[in-house]
């Protein structure tokens, strides 16, 4: 009797794991179709094939936090001729016997510049690895609204106080920024339903656009 209890007890727990594979397999079909079917809009494409793993191998904080991330549902275009990719990435965290999972939405722009690692984190985005300490930038609407990090202190101080700084304090974004060798990047605190994903595109063109030519570094 007691075996054909556990054997039950186990037939039941397998089913409810096949239950929850299959509806998270429909949910990300779901997502991967409605993100494709927005692509054009935004004049981006849905990428196949090895996209998702060269997105993995950016130098960024968010994409190198924690475990293996995994990447998915990756949108190709240009930002003013410079190559872009919308993309969510996932980082799952083992926690006892469960599995925690979150998910970011994220843009990245190649800029062919020569950036330190740089970090302009919402106070209320959790997650990734960022260098140093926080900084003071001391402008009070930035400090309140980021965490700033950054290798190079004197860079982003200089940054933040150029038109990048005023855009901020001025128009604060729901994002938070990246920079990293020849990238910028910005990421939601969350999944961005497909309607939204313009939302990143619109914060990382505004961004790009207030960098002074006087910080791109641009490598020799």
């Amino acid at each position: 009797m007691i075996v054909v209890i556990a054997v039950v007890v186990v037939a039941i727990v397998v089913a409810f794991v096949a239950i929850a594979v299959v509806s998270r397999q429909r949910r990300q079909d779901r997502r991967a179709r409605a993100l494709a079917g927005v692509a054009p809009e935004l004049g981006l494409h849905y990428a196949h094939g090895d996209a998702r793993r060269q997105v993995t191998r950016l130098p960024l904080p968010l994409v190198g936090g924690g475990p293996e991330p995994r990447v998915s549902n990756v949108l190709t275009g240009s930002l003013a001729s410079e190559p872009l990719r919308i993309f969510d990435l996932t980082h799952e965290t083992p926690e006892g016997v469960r599995v925690i999972s979150q998910t970011w939405s994220c843009a990245v722009v190649d800029i062919a510049a020569d950036f330190p690692v740089t970090s302009l984190r919402r106070r209320e985005q959790p997650g990734g690895d960022h260098p140093g300490e926080p900084l003071r930038t001391g402008n009070y609407a930035i400090d309140s609204h980021f965490r700033v990090r950054s290798e190079d202190p004197d860079f982003v101080t200089g940054l933040l106080g150029a038109g990048v700084g005023k855009w901020l304090a001025e128009d604060p974004v729901s994002v938070s920024f990246e920079l990293a060798g020849r990238y910028l990047a910005c990421h939601a605190d969350s999944e961005l339903p497909p309607e939204r994903i313009g939302e990143l595109v619109r914060a990382i063109a505004g961004f790009r656009r207030r960098i002074p030519d006087g910080f791109l570094r641009r490598p020799p």
